[in-house]
């Protein structure tokens, strides 16, 4: 299209779903062509948005404009924007209808410059209760939950179904009379319009000022971490009932706009990641579910593509809120790419199809009924074969407790048999255990049953905590507690108080879930099994160490420590080993020592610190 077509259909498109909201096309559709339009041309010259007809304008005090949108394929352009704003806060990007709550207004964006006066607003919502001296700005979204309820109703009483929940949200808070709907809003700050704290001080101005809901907020000081986490955490959020579209990173300085400015149509202190990139269109076939360790999970089935010189015909929908993101159906017109030119995934809808996705009310192993819980499909029954399956198995697996020789095959073997009932019988499993099993032998029950031992003493918090199998917990998370905390007892006493969102890296939803009955429980439960290392930061090099003979632990358990506190273990004495550690004063290489006059330790002196 010419630049002026290109334009009129972004302004009709404009025009329908922000006065009319009533989309003319799919939110994929419009963000590309947009793109396309900025990527030829250059920046639009106009802020979308206007004023209803029967709602009273309101002129904004101080611009509401939106921000600047980096792609998902953009990974250089996002660790460039992110370094020249550190320090940062991440936030989600809320798919909802923004909107400025002043002293005794509640108004939308509109065009950035005008809003309009909302009529009706929910009454979970105390005004009165609203203590800020700064207007507070936030976004008003409709669960995706109470989406599908709404438009079940509207069918039943012969009324035409919401498009979206944006634009659900948009026709409730927008409308002249109040909507039978309108309580099933939600509304959540995220900042403050001329305020000069820093944007983490802002979220706990909101939180102690207002009597609204806030976003959870996590700062970072590295841009490799910055990325990392947006990508990481988008995939949690998709987890969850609230609609959002991507990710919100500000710098985190006091008076940043003032700082960095803005253009005509964003504020330069400030930038969106999205979720749309370029892809290869296919049409989506079919959806089948199965069973993971937390969730039930999905896999799409389109007709085959080819991507980057491979064919692809699927890819995993990992939970509801990605199908509720993207609005899938079946026979729906996708547009499929590879994550990091690996993994397929489906980025856009560019056409519906004619048929609702359903999901499965039991769960397809057990046939337990399945539960829907904040975007999330459950197997209701905790004794669920599949389940234990894929908790045992990713509990031992090489990121988290590497317990080797422990195959999933394996693992269903001792569950069949009744060895394995609950995930952490995995630590009761020993060779009388492994040597009934088929192919099992002396040698290998026993290699097994050491391996499951020795992981009792070798394991550093952050794997601990990972091996508890809560989801959103995982090592990253742990890695974050276990150099704050240094100890296992230290993070214990703090659980179910603590302030974690005040770490560099957490937010506020993973600190709930720290805080939580499930994880508490989870990780009290596995101290009953696992005695984590102590953390300590002295990586200075000291020497190089020999094990040998029998201790009184699995040698596994004195190499961590001694490699957690800066030696190197090696198999063989020379004269370059600063020390032998012990067990046995007739062994071969207490021998070798003594030739070369390398000097022998116990365990004992170990344990003194005499090293």
């Amino acid at each position: 299209m010419r630049k002026e077509e290109m334009l009129e259909l972004i302004k009709k498109a404009d025009e329908a779903y922000y006065m009319e909201d009533n989309p003319i096309m799919t939110d994929a559709e419009y963000d590309k062509l947009r793109y396309d339009f900025i990527a030829k041309y250059g920046e639009l010259n106009y802020v979308p948005g206007g004023v209803k007809k029967g709602l009273e304008p309101f002129k904004h005090p101080t611009e509401v404009i939106s921000l600047d949108k980096v792609k998902a394929d953009e990974d250089d352009k996002l660790l460039a924007k992110i370094k020249k704003l550190l320090p940062v806060c991440i936030q989600r990007k809320y798919d909802g209808l923004t909107l400025v709550i002043y002293k005794d207004k509640v108004v939308t964006r509109g065009n950035g410059f005008e809003g309009e006066v909302v009529k009706h607003f929910p009454s979970k919502y105390s005004l009165a209760e609203n203590k800020s001296k700064y207007p507070v700005r936030g976004e008003l979204i409709l669960p995706y939950s109470a989406f599908e309820r709404i438009n079940k109703q509207r069918m039943q009483e012969g009324l035409p179904k919401y498009k979206n929940p944006r634009n659900a949200a948009a026709g409730i808070i927008r409308s002249i009379e109040r909507s039978p709907y309108l309580n099933e809003l939600e509304f959540y700050a995220y900042d403050l319009i001329d305020c000069p704290l820093k944007t983490f001080d802002k979220i706990n101005y909101l939180a102690h000022y207002t009597e609204f809901d806030v976003t959870d907020n996590a700062s970072f000081t590295d841009a490799q971490a910055a990325v990392k986490y947006i990508k990481e955490k988008f995939e949690q959020y998709n987890e969850e009932d609230i609609p959002i579209d991507g990710m919100v990173i500000k710098s985190n300085i006091e008076d940043s706009l003032k700082k960095f400015g803005t253009t005509a149509h964003h504020p330069l202190d400030a930038f969106a990641w999205k979720p749309f990139q370029d892809g290869v269109e296919t049409i989506l076939r079919d959806v089948k579910w199965q069973v993971g360790k937390n969730q039930i999970t999905a896999v799409a089935y389109f007709d085959t593509v080819k991507i980057d010189g491979t064919d692809v015909s699927q890819a995993s929908l990992s939970n509801i809120g990605i199908i509720r993101r993207l609005g899938l159906t079946i026979g729906a017109k996708i547009l499929v790419s590879k994550a990091n030119q690996i993994i397929p995934q489906i980025v856009q809808v560019l056409a519906d199809g004619d048929k609702a996705i359903e999901y499965p009310t039991h769960c397809p192993v057990c046939g337990h009924k399945t539960v829907i819980n904040n975007n999330v499909l459950y197997c209701v029954n905790k004794e669920c074969k599949a389940r234990l399956l894929n908790h045992v198995a990713y509990m031992v697996s090489k990121g988290v407790l590497n317990i080797k020789g422990l195959s999933k095959a394996t693992i269903e073997k001792l569950i069949d048999n009744g060895a394995i009932k609950t995930k952490n019988d995995i630590f009761k499993v020993g060779y009388k255990d492994l040597i009934e099993l088929e192919g099992f032998g002396d040698v290998s029950a026993n290699k097994i049953a050491e391996a499951i031992d020795a992981c009792k003493y070798n394991v550093d918090l952050a794997h601990f905590i990972s091996a508890c199998c809560v989801q959103n917990i995982g090592k990253e998370v742990g890695t974050i507690l276990m150099k704050n905390f240094k100890t296992s007892d230290r993070l214990k006493e703090a659980l179910g108080y603590y302030s974690f969102h005040s770490l560099d890296g957490i937010g506020f939803t993973t600190d709930e879930i720290l805080n939580s009955k499930e994880f508490i429980d989870a990780y009290n439960n596995l101290l009953e099994y696992i005695a984590p290392i102590e953390y300590t930061e002295n990586t200075v090099y000291k020497g190089t160490v020999v094990i040998t003979g029998k201790l009184s632990k699995p040698r596994d358990y004195f190499k961590m420590i001694l490699e957690s506190i800066g030696y190197k273990v090696t198999n063989s004495v020379s004269k370059n080993t600063t020390f032998l550690l012990c067990g046995d004063i007739n062994s071969t290489k207490a021998k070798r020592a003594k030739e070369l006059g390398i000097k022998i330790l116990t365990e004992i002196d170990i344990q003194e610190n005499q090293i």
